[in-house]
């Protein structure tokens, strides 16, 4: 039996394993200067027959979504705009944590099975593509770009 890509995550302590020979990550991760940053998260891409979402995280700072001041963000595909402005206001040591979820059977899931993204650099923005831990690897699932403004 092929080990699941959440197995492979536990192993490296949530760092990137690589699968065919593509590097592949839990969550996406940037560490940002003490200051306030602005952010568009557009949703590229859904392709599953599970609800695809995503969750913004954020430590030693505060995330600003829709006016409001919270400490982490759900975007469900079914019930969020497709581009969403992110304002943070960061603390020394401030770090952004984005990674994909799902719902199956209206349950919240993550980390899970053949989860993981793959990200990619552009010369103005992230594009992670996410596959759900669901079946077989597909890193199409859902695709969202981060941008910095």
């Amino acid at each position: 039996m092929v080990e699941t890509l959440s197995a492979s995550f536990q192993k490296t302590r949530g760092g990137a394993i690589e699968v065919n020979g593509i590097e592949v990550f839990p969550s996406f991760r940037i560490q940002l200067e003490k200051g306030n940053h602005r952010f568009i998260l557009s949703r590229l891409q859904v392709k599953s027959r599970f609800l695809q979402g995503v969750r913004i995280g954020i430590k030693k700072g505060v995330l600003i979504v829709n006016e409001q001041q919270i400490q982490d963000a759900v975007l469900w595909a079914d019930t969020s705009p497709d581009k969403v402005e992110l304002l943070v206001k960061a603390k020394s040591g401030c770090e952004l944590i984005v990674w994909n979820i799902w719902k199956i059977d209206d349950l919240m899931q993550a980390w899970v099975g053949n989860a993981g993204i793959v990200i990619k650099k552009t010369d103005d923005a992230i594009i992670l593509e996410c596959s759900d831990g669901v079946g077989e690897i597909d890193f199409s699932n859902l695709i969202i770009e981060l941008k910095k403004t």
